[in-house]
């Protein structure tokens, strides 16, 4: 009889904590777990649908940190967060995503996934401030201007920190304007996580001139005296570069596919690598592709690659992509909106190639495809 009593105490406890632990993940959606951020929400999808949370790398790709499914239309993530952080909510099938803002509170996600702009978030104070700057930031003719406008009448708050990091990635927002916009940000904003890490991008795309001839040692060369500053710091530049295996910069710049390539990326599976600057409406550039796809044909599975550096606008892009698809080029694209890389590599017009070694070491600068192809010659014997 005793062992009776015990087993029924038992099974009592076992079912009360059953209970309890359903009322737990009922009341689950207002609550934090483990001390992160609790994200939850609902959906219109059937139960196992994959919800995914995810982080922006570049303009186009994301990483996937976590996902959930679907279960009675309620999904959930739990991420230890310190700082107000842009996050997104994806879906396998849907190029829309929803943006939102995790910071020590929790958000509550309610999707619409017929019509995804009609979801919904709400959470921290700093997410009811982000989806007040994306209702006006909808209504701006000029996104450009009103994002800019924003973070210097914002410098004390996360979200223009937010959107800071958002526009590095665009080609149009130039470096200088990056500093001049981060250096506005309160101390506490830069100090962050998402300020250090904005800082350190400005330094990495600082375009600095490293040479064994000083920027005033250039500026006295009789051949340049007379020209402009800007016109000395590109001389610079360029002798920093013209010895032969001097390295070249490297660099990463947006592609056709819409990812960031670098080109340190393109050196790992190459043994000599040609950057060609280059432009949809520089008829000479254009001129030069019959050849270099001869010899990109001819070397390529010897180890030979190119990657065309674009001076196109991105307003433009779709004139630059046509000019490819004419053109019929296979090799490695990037646009170079800002002419950002071009500064780097000293380049004032184009055409203007450097043909590469393995190691970044530079063997040719600005030469005639004929050149190029008995270096080639001469490099692959054959």
């Amino acid at each position: 009889m005793k062992k009776k009593i015990i087993l029924i105490t038992l099974i009592s406890i076992f079912l009360s904590c059953n209970n309890k632990k359903e009322k737990i993940i009922d009341k689950a959606f207002v609550s934090k777990i483990h001390n992160g951020v609790f994200v939850s929400g609902t959906v219109n999808l059937p139960d196992n649908s994959v919800i995914l949370l995810q982080e922006k790398l570049t303009n186009k790709t994301y990483k996937t940190i976590a996902s959930s499914l679907v279960e009675n239309t309620k999904f959930s993530f739990n991420e230890k967060i310190s700082n107000p952080k842009l996050y997104f909510i994806g879906f396998n099938n849907l190029t829309k995503k929803i943006p939102f803002i995790a910071n020590k509170y929790d958000a509550f996600i309610t999707i619409n996934y017929d019509d995804i702009n009609n979801s919904s978030v709400k959470g921290a104070k700093v997410q009811d401030d982000y989806n007040d700057y994306l209702s006006e930031l909808a209504k701006a003719k000029n996104k450009f201007v009103f994002k800019s406008t924003f973070i210097k009448e914002h410098t004390n708050s996360f979200l223009s920190a937010i959107v800071l990091k958002e526009m590095l990635g665009k080609t149009k927002w130039r470096i200088g304007q990056n500093k001049k916009s981060y250096h506005l940000l309160a101390s506490k904003i830069k100090n962050s996580t998402i300020g250090k890490e904005i800082n350190a991008f400005i330094l990495k795309n600082e375009i600095i001139v490293k040479d064994t001839k000083s920027i005033a040692e250039v500026s006295l060369d009789p051949t340049i005296s007379n020209e402009t500053p800007v016109k000395i710091i590109e001389k610079a530049a360029t002798i920093s570069i013209n010895p032969t295996r001097k390295k070249a910069p490297n660099f990463y710049a947006e592609s056709l596919q819409g990812n960031d390539i670098s080109l340190k990326d393109i050196s790992k599976s190459s043994n000599v690598i040609l950057v060609d600057f280059w432009a949809s409406w520089c008829s000479p550039c254009r001129a030069q592709h019959p050849h270099l796809k001869k010899l990109y044909k001819k070397y390529h599975s010897k180890g030979f690659d190119i990657i065309g550096v674009s001076e196109d606008k991105y307003i433009d892009i779709s004139k630059w992509k046509n000019a490819i698809n004419l053109d019929g080029l296979p090799w490695h694209q990037v646009i170079d909106d800002n002419k950002r890389v071009a500064k780097m590599f000293g380049v004032s017009s184009i055409p203007h190639t450097f043909l590469l070694d393995k190691n970044g070491g530079i063997i040719l600068n600005k030469n005639s495809t004929y050149t190029i192809e008995q270096k080639l010659k001469e490099i692959f014997g054959f």
